[in-house]
């Protein structure tokens, strides 16, 4: 398993002022030895959140939270600690080393290559297998051309009990990190040692980190005659927590930074038909429904959200319990109430952007 090494660590963390970390997140104001703030991790109107320059670490006597400037990243970035050391090491312009540890958990480098594989392999039999022609003509009826699916890396899981697990095989990818990934279950027959894909003939859309690095997927039914979930998405794994996650962020951070504001969707299509249509900044929760930690993920790059999610009577009242959230998060909220039977989605499609730009004025 690869690791960073401790010097590379001390590195990072000599050069990276806490003070300075700190500030470029959270307004600091400089109280006798000590720098003063309102807890960036819980709710206060009276600052008890300091940054001590001297000994290097932050301590809130509000909520107790506190540490080094790495344990700052991870908690306000939602991150684990390598991506931190990466984030840290980036700023000041470290170049990680990693040498080979002893630990007995799945390398993640590895776990993130074979993601990005398999998003591709899964692409290539969108685009060009004979098994993705159903596929095709089903994002051609929902109007998603083929440059776009690129863009987004969409894909195709064909039917079949072992399409993924043929392709790691010739890839030397093991079935124990494949399992590590989520991209195939073990059967649970007493005895049965078999594996078997669990992404069968549906659209794949790859779930990329805020980095831009696939960690999951979320593969959708073509087909609404069926009692099957018309979602599957990769369960929690060593990457991927649907907790800490929103489809599309990767793509849509930087212009949410330079607007303050965010369109929150409710599903990958609409994010999708979002950003093709020049609504850059939209993204969605990604399995679940939004979450405290989901507010200060967009928090930190917004200071106001518009929710546009689906016309129906679910959707309406997940608007209002979204908008709660946010709310509590300090973000100042905005419910695009669109049309009845409409959804991002279909309202772009049909009545182009000046449809939805007139919800969301």
């Amino acid at each position: 398993m690869a690791i960073i090494p401790k010097r590379t660590i001390e590195d990072i963390r000599f050069q990276n002022d806490v003070v300075e970390v700190v500030g470029s997140y959270v307004t600091l104001k400089r109280a006798g030895s000590t720098f003063k703030a309102c807890c960036p991790f819980h709710k206060e109107k009276t600052p008890s959140f300091v940054v001590n320059s001297g000994r290097q670490i932050f301590h809130c006597f509000g909520c107790g939270e506190g540490g080094d400037v790495f344990k700052f990243v991870m908690k306000y970035e939602a991150v684990d600690f390598v991506t931190a050391a990466k984030i840290l090491a980036d700023r000041v312009g470290i170049k990680l080393e990693y040498e080979q540890g002893t630990g007995g958990g799945p390398d993640k480098s590895v776990l993130y290559k074979l993601l990005e594989g398999a998003a591709a392999f899964y692409q290539r039999v969108l685009m060009t297998s004979p098994a993705g022609e159903i596929a095709r003509q089903y994002l051609a009826s929902r109007r998603l051309p083929g440059e776009t699916c690129k863009e987004f890396m969409v894909g195709y899981a064909p039917e079949g009990w072992d399409t993924i697990l043929t392709w790691a095989a010739k890839h030397d990818h093991s079935k124990a990190n494949m399992e590590a990934t989520g991209m195939i279950i073990k059967s649970t027959k007493s005895g049965s040692s078999r594996y078997y894909d669990r992404f069968r003939g549906r659209i794949m859309f790859p779930i990329r980190d805020a980095q831009g690095r696939v960690i999951g997927f979320s593969g959708r039914l073509m087909s609404v005659d069926t009692e099957a979930a018309k979602y599957v998405n990769s369960p929690e794994t060593l990457l991927f927590r649907k907790s800490n996650v929103l489809y599309g962020l990767y793509k849509a951070r930087r212009d949410i930074v330079d607007k303050r504001e965010a369109i929150i969707c409710e599903g990958q299509i609409d994010v999708i038909r979002c950003h093709q249509q020049g609504f850059t900044t939209a993204v969605a929760a990604q399995g679940t429904a939004f979450t405290e930690d989901h507010a200060r993920i967009v928090k930190r790059s917004a200071d106001a959200v518009v929710i546009a999610f689906d016309s129906d009577q679910a959707g309406r009242v997940a608007s209002v319990k979204t908008a709660r959230m946010f709310m509590t998060a300090g973000l100042a909220v905005r419910v695009a109430w669109l049309p009845t039977g409409e959804d991002p989605d279909s309202l772009l499609k049909e009545g182009g952007s000046e449809a939805f730009q007139k919800v969301i004025d």
